[in-house]
């Protein structure tokens, strides 16, 4: 009985450090903690992940949040350690990544180990490194002017990063 009492809390453990059922990243931020900073209500929320990336090394889970003028998604990628994350997620990666497309990205500061905003004529992304985790908070199919829009993800991105 001891041993099957042991197995059932190892496997316990097991699963409960395990990132699959880890990170619900719809937790995260409460759905009026997103209208309140978005200015718009939350139709409807959707967890995916995760999803492997090889390049990278991470995993990735998504939750998108269903607003009448677009979406709201929140994505939250885990390396296998902070250095691997502070290797990957760079100013140079980014603009490696994103030269084909029309998308600027800029350094922000005063918020986790590094921050980024990535803006184009679609949307914005608000992205912070902390640790191990790379976050992002992105805005689609608003018309909101940008300067509003980057204050709210940033704020949605403040409420996320003592819970990462």
């Amino acid at each position: 009985m001891r041993c099957m009492s042991l197995l059932v809390l190892t496997v316990a453990n097991l699963i409960a450090a395990s990132p699959v059922y880890a990170l619900d990243v719809c937790s995260l931020v409460s759905r009026s903690e997103m209208a309140a900073a978005i200015g718009e209500a939350i139709s409807s929320e959707k967890l995916d992940g995760p999803d492997d990336d090889q390049a990278s090394g991470s995993q990735t889970w998504t939750c998108t949040y269903g607003l009448a003028k677009g979406v709201l998604a929140v994505s939250v990628a885990e390396f296998a350690s902070t250095s691997a994350a502070r290797n990957f997620v760079t100013l140079e990666n980014l603009q490696k990544e994103l030269k084909d497309v029309q998308i600027q990205v800029t350094e922000e500061s005063g918020i986790g180990d590094r921050a980024f905003l990535l803006t184009d004529e679609e949307g914005i992304t608000f992205t912070v490194l902390k640790g191990a985790r790379y976050y992002a908070v992105t805005a689609g199919g608003h018309k909101f002017p940008p300067d509003r829009l980057k204050a709210s993800l940033r704020k949605i991105a403040n409420v996320l990063l003592p819970k990462l």
